[in-house]
């Protein structure tokens, strides 16, 4: 495991728990003693319903910070009087250097609820805790600081012409409860924050630029003569910087290394050395250990990486290669050769496009299985591989896989070259994401094509070049698309390179809650955006498996053994290979006359009977080859003639039963793409996720309350997109693609899009304080009757217990 995977699965500091202890234990003392201040949650945003508070860890610059306390869970607080400081963060062995507190804003905002009263006299803030027996957290939640206050600003920073620059993302504050009031960090106080991470991190707009840049073209030697151009951009001043992490990024088939100056320039300004290079997207002449079209693809991806160290590793760099500025730009004439010393080669993202976006997946998996062997670096070097419209190409016998390594998919809904066309496997990036075993993240964005995740349509001209597909009303155009991958990719690339810790809400939290601050960015104005996306932890020591449908055939036991019940109608649950059963997505279809053509693979005309109707319990799915097994679990409601709520249960076997060294309960659910049910009411899909203990306590979360749902799944598909044999009219006879010829193929729908969804374990306590999360028997997910959407068809999977 690499530094960053250790700062991504390093436990967090902020328990909210009574009697915790927080990593200030055994490093900060007070007087001679080993007493330390209280571990406590306060930062966070107020709900109207149970939780009553989203306890999060990056806040936007322009929404404001608030702290909730729940006197019911702390209840030592109940009639306390406390200064509230927010300080700038500390590590503990600051805090125990120097525990005076001074505070970071200019203001305090009064408020008199039924569980707090704060004066206006500071800042600090003066509060007294009533005493309330009754009182959640929505009778203590107070403003810590109003949006647009409070600075994001994070170093390094250097000075220069514009002024001072900072490349640094989230300023990290503390906050202090100060209950002797003696403006000192003491064993006496409660603190959010004081350990490896800040109680919370004011962060920037991620989509905006931080340092100038220059760009550089050159060639390099140690490449097939036609694949020889590279084009890098780095800080202009980046002397003070130290030494930068590598960015490589490789093009897709009939792109250019030119295209991808938006996301390259925007990762310079952040630090990084930037470097596009020409791909071989076809089998040629290069070594590659298949010759395969993504074979060729990882070979140049993995030799320029080679020259571009060989170069900037060797103090006679200048000996060997000749750079210009790039076309267009102001520059003054700049050196790729001052960069020697400045870049680290063990810190190495490697991020692709289309094919380019398969080859940097192969060419990890060649590192790692040792198949290619470069001098200057090793698959421990790759710290993040990141893929754009990746095809699921083969290499020789082989599927295109990053293992182990911490990846990441873009993906447009709206793509016409790589579609995740049902009957084209090749065309499903979701497969290659599956197949991760490390650390794995997709953002997936609706009304965006394949053309526009790189720049050349806008500098070309030309109106084909953007490659989209569906309804036009919904596409949402290159400048905005591009605005969404600089502002993810950013903070991806920050956590990865450096362990950045705010960056980690950009890669789970719903884009509905948390999305860069881009005020383009409007989906309650605009509902064609949207980002919907999914994160699986690799390597977490908490990690722990209560049902991701792989190991335990039955669909009466989870795969960690414990019976599932439910009191849905059996027979619309489905337990099976996450696999579109007839490549139409349909939920419903013709049934096939014996012996007519199956799915993936079939290079024949569909022989569909003229009666019969088939159900697809998993239509929309892409996340599988027909070789491969993965799982999930599919069920609907209503049921007729039986009164919701309705609910899914997964009993925990006694191993796993103690919750409470955990943080999340995390889970992925997707809407199913044009059943009716799905059909039937827009908008996101709603549920309540109930936790029951050994002596029955019971405590619910509803998603709605949360502020977040499963979205509904992006409106394409009219018949025209679906490029499937379809039964033609008349019986026996098999035509392919007429269009608009069935109508069971034209409804709105496309993929089914699973979004991760975390609750963070010790909320459920807001809605139950006696729950034991240290004996819990039973995970209930409820839906109808108040617990949720009425009626729906849902897809859920990978039911686990995480740590951050």
């Amino acid at each position: 495991m690499n530094a960053s995977d250790r700062a991504w699965f390093a436990p967090s500091a902020r328990i909210a728990a009574i009697g915790l202890l927080s990593a200030l234990a055994g490093a900060v003392s007070f007087a001679g003693t080993d007493a330390v201040p209280r571990a406590i949650q306060l930062a966070g945003h107020g709900l109207v319903d149970a939780p009553h508070v989203e306890y999060v860890t990056a806040f936007n610059e322009n929404e404001s910070v608030e702290a909730a306390l729940d006197l019911r869970l702390h209840p030592e607080l109940a009639g306390a009087t406390c200064d509230v400081w927010v300080v700038e963060a500390k590590t503990p062995a600051q805090w125990s250097a120097d525990p005076t507190l001074q505070d970071a804003r200019s203001e305090c905002v009064a408020v008199d609820l039924p569980g707090v009263e704060c004066s206006a006299d500071g800042p600090p803030c003066r509060c007294r805790f009533r005493e309330c027996a009754d009182c959640d957290a929505s009778d203590t939640t107070f403003t810590l600081a109003a949006a647009d206050t409070l600075s994001s600003e994070a170093g390094p920073c250097l000075d220069g012409k514009g002024g001072r620059r900072c490349i640094g993302l989230g300023a990290g504050y503390d906050v202090v409860l100060d209950c002797d009031r003696d403006g000192r960090l003491g064993p006496a106080d409660s603190i959010d924050g004081g350990g490896d991470e800040a109680g919370f991190y004011r962060v920037h707009d991620t989509t905006q630029p931080a340092l100038p840049t220059v760009c550089v073209d050159y060639r390099v030697e140690g490449v097939p003569e036609m694949f020889r151009w590279q084009r890098t951009y780095f800080p202009s001043d980046f002397a003070g910087l130290g030494r930068l992490p590598l960015v490589v990024i490789g093009h897709g088939h009939g792109h250019s290394h030119e295209h991808y100056g938006y996301l390259q320039r925007h990762l310079a300004s952040y630090g990084a050395v930037a470097m596009s290079h020409q791909v071989q997207t076809d089998c040629g002449t290069l070594p590659s250990d298949d010759c395969t079209n993504v074979g060729a693809a990882s070979d140049t991806t993995l030799l320029h990486t080679e020259a571009l160290l060989d170069l900037l590793l060797d103090a006679s760099c200048a000996q060997h290669v000749a750079t210009r500025s790039c076309p267009g730009t102001a520059e003054e004439a700049v050196d790729l050769c001052d960069l020697y010393g400045h870049v680290d080669p063990g810190r190495i993202a490697l991020f692709g496009h289309s094919r380019g976006g398969a080859g940097v997946a192969w060419a990890y998996s060649r590192l790692a299985a040792g198949s290619y062997r470069p001098r200057n670096f090793t698959a421990d070097s790759i710290a993040l591989v990141s893929s754009m419209a990746p095809p699921d190409m083969r290499a020789g016998d082989k599927l295109v896989s990053p293992h182990d390594a911490p990846f990441h998919l873009f993906w447009g809904a709206a793509d016409g070259d790589v579609t995740g066309k049902p009957s084209v496997p090749g065309d499903h990036s979701f497969q290659i994401f599956e197949r991760a075993t490390g650390p794995r993240h997709s953002t997936y964005i609706h009304g965006v094509g394949h053309g526009w995740f790189h720049d050349g349509c806008s500098s070309s001209g030309d109106p084909g070049c953007d490659f989209t597909t569906g309804p036009a009303n919904l596409l949402i155009g290159e400048a905005l698309a591009h605005l969404i991958v600089k502002g993810y990719a950013l903070p991806l690339f920050k956590h990865y390179t450096e362990g950045n810790v705010p960056a980690r809400d950009y890669l789970w939290r719903p884009w509905d809650r948390f999305r860069p601050s881009n005020p383009a960015f409007d989906p309650a104005g605009d509902r064609r955006q949207h980002v919907t996306v999914e994160y699986r932890p690799g390597d977490d020591p908490q990690l722990r498996t209560i049902e991701d449908h792989e190991s335990n055939p039955s669909p009466l036991k989870s795969s960690s053994g414990g019976a599932v019940r439910h009191t849905l109608e059996s027979s619309t649950v489905f337990e099976g290979a996450m696999r579109d059963g007839d490549c139409t997505f349909e939920w419903e279809r013709p049934e096939p006359a014996p012996g007519s053509c199956g799915c993936f693979g079939n290079l024949g005309p569909c022989r569909m009977a003229c009666d019969g109707v088939m159900l697809q319990p998993m239509n929309g799915m892409t996340r599988m080859r027909s070789e491969e097994q993965r799982r999930a679990v599919t069920f609907e409601w209503p049921v007729e003639g039986i009164d919701g709520p309705y609910s899914y249960d997964l009993a925990i076997v006694s191993p796993l039963r103690d919750f409470s060294a955990h943080e999340f309960l995390a889970f992925r659910a997707a809407q199913m793409p044009r059943h009716p049910l799905t059909l039937a009411e827009t908008g996101d899909l709603d549920l309540t996720v109930a936790l029951v203990d050994a002596e029955g306590t019971t405590a619910r979360l509803r998603l709605g309350a949360l502020g977040m749902g499963i979205p509904e799944p992006y409106a394409r598909g009219d018949g025209k997109e679906i490029n499937a044999c379809t039964f033609g009219g008349t019986c026996g006879v098999a035509l392919c693609c007429p269009e608009g010829c069935n109508p069971f193929w034209s409804r709105p729908g496309w993929q089914a899009e699973f979004q991760t969804v975390r609750l963070r374990l010790r909320d459920f306590l807001h809605d139950a304080p006696r729950l034991d999360l240290a004996h819990i028997v039973t995970i209930r997910f409820e839906v109808g009757a108040g617990r949720g959407s009425a009626y729906g068809r849902l897809a859920l999977d990978d039911v686990e217990l995480t740590g951050r």
